[in-house]
């Protein structure tokens, strides 16, 4: 592999990375990823946590007993990020073999992963 093929696998990591942080955690422009979890049976609920002067409020997300396959990948980042690394292993897999794309698939979601779990998700 390249300096080109690993800094774009990078770019694409981070890409994979802002893009699931915008799907299941963001409002997003006119709320529209709100209303796309809303959609898929993912409703957010305010708590109020704590007592006495250390009260904060909390957004608790709620998943209605229905909730398919989309509501479950809307709920979870690390789900989310898995499957966006697909479409990111696609854009850089170009005359590489099925272990290749495989490796870099796990390569983009591992790196995404360990974003997450740096910051205690």
């Amino acid at each position: 592999m390249s300096i080109s093929t690993l800094l774009r696998i990078l770019v694409y990591a981070i890409a994979v990375y802002r893009f699931t942080l915008l799907l299941v955690e963001e409002d997003g422009p006119g709320h529209i990823f709100t209303r796309l979890r809303v959609w898929a049976g993912i409703s957010t609920q305010v708590v109020i946590v704590g007592n006495g002067d250390a009260q904060e409020a909390q957004a608790q997300k709620i998943m209605s007993e229905d909730a398919g396959f989309l509501a479950e990948m809307l709920d979870c980042p690390y789900c989310m990020s898995g499957w966006l690394s697909v479409w990111a292993t696609i854009g850089v897999w170009k005359g590489w073999k099925l272990f290749d794309a495989i490796a870099v698939w796990g390569c983009i979601w591992g790196i995404v992963a360990y974003i997450f779990k740096q910051q205690d998700y």
